[in-house]
């Protein structure tokens, strides 16, 4: 009698020590996957808009990964020949880093433009920096400087 338990603990000791190894190996693989998961990580981070008398842009910003996808509108609203645009930059606790054009329209007044950038953070991002959000500016192409305005 005494033989036949210690035959069943011993089997239940090893079903636990293999139990035990698998979850320890799945948390190994997922440990090691996850800067990879992060990387398909989408998530949203702000929608707005911009208006003036003379353009109006409507952007959404979405985290993609170490990166910020922003998409945006810009719509021309004045007959006066100045293209307008939407630029957009990653404000990072060491300053704005990556920028870009958007989209810009140039097509005249009563008209819109669609496109998206995908901005990623580069060099600025130091140790414990941190992504502190998306500033997006509408322009548009007049005389001297470019006129903007900043959400």
């Amino acid at each position: 009698m005494t033989k036949t338990i210690t035959s069943r603990k011993m089997a239940t000791s090893r079903k636990m020590a293999a139990r035990l190894a698998i979850v320890l190996l799945s948390v190994a693989i997922l440990a090691g996957l996850t800067p990879h998961a992060a990387e398909a990580h989408h998530a949203p981070v702000g929608r707005s808009s911009v208006t003036t008398t003379w353009g109006k842009a409507t952007f959404a910003a979405v985290r993609d990964g170490w990166a910020v996808r922003v998409k945006a509108t810009a719509y021309d609203l004045r007959r006066d020949g100045d293209a307008v645009y939407v630029k957009a930059s990653v404000d990072v606790t060491a300053g704005l880093d990556p920028d870009g054009v958007v989209v810009r329209n140039s097509a005249g007044a009563g008209t819109s433009r669609t496109g998206s950038i995908r901005l990623r953070v580069g060099d600025n991002m130091g140790s414990g920096q941190i992504i502190r959000g998306v500033k997006v500016k509408l322009c548009k192409s007049d005389w001297g400087p470019d006129t903007c305005v900043e959400k």
